[in-house]
């Protein structure tokens, strides 16, 4: 990871203006969500505020219809920055999005299955 030529401490006006834009589009538009979400944050972050995706994970729907199983989930890392994925915490954040995703194959089964249904 630290040898990829493409991991660096650089970003350009463009980059910065792009996510500034994609920050607006999604803000406030949670309620929109259609598919079970895991929102995670490092509480280290210095670049991004954790407070935006507790933001974000509170304006999502709180369950799938049908479903016991939460819609959305949110876990912060407490010894982690910005790259949740290459911190010190990397092995317990793969190991939660597995779990989570192994708990939620059902509902998006139903819920592809009651889109089918919608539809036809």
């Amino acid at each position: 990871y630290v040898e990829d030529p493409l991991v660096h401490g650089l970003s350009t006006a463009s980059h910065a203006a792009a996510l500034i834009d994609q920050i607006e589009r999604v803000r406030g538009r949670g309620a929109e969500v259609k598919i079970p979400m895991f929102v995670t944050h490092g509480a280290l972050d210095r670049l991004c505020p954790p407070a935006g995706s507790m933001a974000f994970y509170q304006s999502l729907p709180g369950t799938i219809p049908g479903s016991s199983a939460p819609h959305a989930a949110f876990r912060m890392y407490e010894r982690s920055c910005h790259e949740i994925l290459n911190d010190v915490e990397r092995e317990q954040v793969m190991a939660d999005m597995l779990d989570w995703i192994e708990c939620r194959e059902k509902d998006v089964t139903a819920l592809r299955n009651e889109e089918t249904l919608n539809d036809g």
